[in-house]
C-alpha cells in the first residue's frame, strides 16, 4: 500500500506527464487545418441477417474540416499500451482495430463527401524514457507522442492535416523530399483505404455467420513472425482452453497489401 507521501509523489508525476501531453495536443491543434473534432464517438452499424445484429464501436477522436466541398477526416485512437499499427495481417482478420474505425466512419453517415487523411494510434502516459544524447527530456517525450499509423498519399490533403509533413514533427516516420515520400513513410491511396473498408465488411459478415451457425472450433492462428500463438494473446479463456498443438493454424506474415489484389478489390 502506498504511503501518503509516495501517493502525492505519484500524483505530481502524473500531473507533469499530463501537462506534457496537453501541451503537445495544443501544439498540434495550432498547426493542423482539421479543426473540427468528435470525441468518444459511438457508431453503430446494422449487420442483421436472420436475427438482429448490431456492430458498434467507439472512436476516441475524429478530426475533420471541409475543403472545396469535401470533408477531410483523420482518426486518432489513444493508447496507454503498445502501438501496434501493422495492418498487413488484416488478411487473416488480425490487427484490424484502426481499419475498423475507417469502416465505422464510412458507414456512419457523419460525412457525405469525404476522404480519409489518415488513421493513427497515439501512445499517451509513456512512463519513463531512455535518455538520448543530444535530446532534451521534453524532446524525447514529444517524440513518443507522435502519431503512429497510415496517412494518405495525397499531398494537399496531408498538408492540410499536418503542415510539417515534409519532415513531420507530429507523425512518426513521415518524411517527404524531392523524390517523393521516403521509403519508410506509411502512406496509402484512397483505393487502398476503400479496399480495406470492404475487407472489414467481409470479415464482420463472416464472423457474424460463424457465430450464428454456432461454429466455435478451437483453431487459433499463429503468425510466423510471432513467438507466441497470435490468436491466444488476448483471449480471456486461454488458461482453460482444450487447445492441442495440432489445432494451431500457422500463417505466413504479410509484408504488404498485395492480398487486396488477391481479394479482387484493387491492383495493390
Amino acid at each position: 500500500m502506498l504511503t501518503r507521501s509516495r501517493m502525492l509523489q505519484e500524483i505530481e508525476k502524473l500531473r507533469k506527464e499530463l501537462k506534457i501531453i496537453c501541451d503537445r495536443l495544443k501544439d498540434f491543434n495550432r498547426v493542423t487545418g482539421l479543426t473540427n473534432v468528435f470525441t468518444e464517438k459511438v457508431i453503430s452499424v446494422d449487420k442483421s441477417s436472420d436475427i438482429n445484429v448490431i456492430f458498434k464501436g467507439i472512436v476516441d477522436k475524429i478530426m475533420y474540416k471541409n475543403y472545396d466541398g469535401k470533408d477531410l477526416v483523420a482518426i486518432i485512437d489513444y493508447k496507454t499500451g503498445s502501438t501496434d499499427i501493422d495492418i498487413y495481417n488484416a488478411k487473416y482478420g488480425i490487427g484490424m482495430q484502426l481499419i475498423i474505425y475507417l469502416y465505422l466512419i464510412s458507414k456512419s453517415g457523419l460525412f457525405e463527401n469525404y476522404s480519409f487523411v489518415g488513421f493513427y494510434l497515439q501512445k499517451i502516459l509513456n512512463g519513463e524514457v531512455n535518455i538520448e544524447r543530444g535530446k532534451s527530456y521534453l524532446d524525447i517525450k514529444n517524440n513518443n507522442l507522435k502519431l503512429y499509423g497510415y496517412s494518405t498519399e495525397d499531398i494537399l490533403s496531408l498538408e492540410r492535416f499536418d503542415l510539417t509533413y515534409e519532415n513531420s514533427e507530429y507523425i512518426s516516420g513521415m518524411k517527404y523530399g524531392k523524390n517523393g515520400f521516403y521509403r519508410y513513410s506509411k502512406v496509402l491511396s484512397d483505393k487502398h483505404m476503400s479496399s480495406l473498408i470492404d475487407l472489414v465488411d467481409k470479415k464482420i459478415e463472416f464472423a457474424r455467420d460463424e457465430i450464428l451457425n454456432a461454429k466455435f472450433d478451437i483453431e487459433p492462428k499463429k503468425i510466423s513472425s510471432d513467438k507466441d500463438i497470435t490468436g491466444c494473446k488476448f483471449c480471456h479463456y486461454r488458461d482453460i482452453c482444450f487447445r492441442k498443438n495440432d489445432d494451431v493454424i500457422n500463417l505466413e506474415k504479410c509484408n504488404d497489401l498485395s492480398f487486396l489484389n488477391e481479394e479482387g478489390d484493387i491492383n495493390a
